[in-house]
């Protein structure tokens, strides 16, 4: 329940900074200018929740108290699960562990206020490895059915480019229809689709396979012209990273390599038969019969 001391040296000043700024929340103030249902700010935990195990670990975090501070922990109270461990032999099993922990919470909140899946965040250390389990597990249950839990899953790498470049130094050239290419490619090479919007250059829609779909134009057909370009693109709902995404230019290296070895071979061969003796036409041919 302690904070390292190098983080606590280091991050007082920003603990400061963040104090400060939370001095400045005033709920009711914010409710009435904004008119929105809901504000989240950082408040206090009530007073009956300060011994939970959670409000001390967070109230530790957040304050940064070092480990060499003589900061004893309050009594564990009877019934505190608001840290839990589990062991699970497997990742669908530790996501079935989860879903039933919070079939339960959402049942009966641990505190006084309800809970709603809108207000959990799981965290896990490689959410690619653990995305076809958070599939398999909360996706097995159809909306009708009250063991279904909403869920996204974030962090699983881009769905789509949105590229916004200035070609105005290309001013009405032909170099804004060659940093188009570029684009085409990267599309391709990421099986990606893009959206472009240029300054004095081309503004359009890719798909994932290169091809332009819409472009920006003026009835003259020139693409040099203000506007606004609505378009339509399909983007994967849970992209996989291509060859290209997961190992970059290896394919490229990869030739490079094999080129300059057969290079060395050929330039070896060549330099053995100009080093080895040849014989001399003016010697007399011997012919046998």
């Amino acid at each position: 329940l302690h904070a390292p001391t190098l983080l606590a040296a280091w991050g007082r000043q920003g603990r400061d900074f963040i104090r400060q700024l939370d001095a400045f929340d005033d709920v009711q103030a914010a409710r009435q200018l904004t008119q929105w249902p809901r504000l989240d700010f950082f408040d206090d935990p009530p007073a009956q929740e300060d011994s939970r195990l959670l409000a001390q670990l967070q109230r530790r975090i957040r304050d940064l108290v070092p480990s060499t501070a003589d900061h004893r922990p309050a009594p564990r109270v009877a019934g505190d699960d608001s840290v839990l461990f589990r062991i699970a032999h497997s990742p669908v099993r530790e996501l079935e562990v989860l879903h039933d922990q919070l079939l339960q919470w959402f049942h009966a909140p641990p505190g006084d206020e309800p809970l709603s899946p809108r207000d959990v965040v799981v965290m896990v250390p490689d959410i690619a490895v653990m995305a076809p389990a958070i599939r398999a597990v909360f996706g097995q249950y159809r909306r009708s059915d009250a063991r279904f839990i909403p869920f996204d899953i974030a962090d699983l790498g881009a769905q789509a480019f949105v590229v916004v470049t200035n070609d105005g130094w290309f001013l009405e050239s032909a170099g804004s229809l060659q940093h188009l290419r570029n684009a085409l490619f990267r599309c391709v090479e990421n099986n990606l689709p893009m959206i472009r919007a240029a300054n004095t250059g081309v503004t359009c829609a890719i798909d994932r396979h290169g091809v332009v779909r819409e472009v920006l134009r003026d009835p003259a057909g020139s693409t040099f012209v203000p506007g606004i370009l609505f378009s339509k693109i399909s983007v994967p709902e849970n992209p996989s990273p291509t060859f290209y995404a997961r190992y970059g230019e290896i394919f490229s290296i990869s030739c490079l390599i094999l080129s300059a070895i057969i290079a060395g071979i050929s330039l070896i061969r060549w330099i053995r038969q100009k080093i080895s003796p040849r014989p001399n036409e003016s010697d007399p041919k011997i012919s046998t019969p």
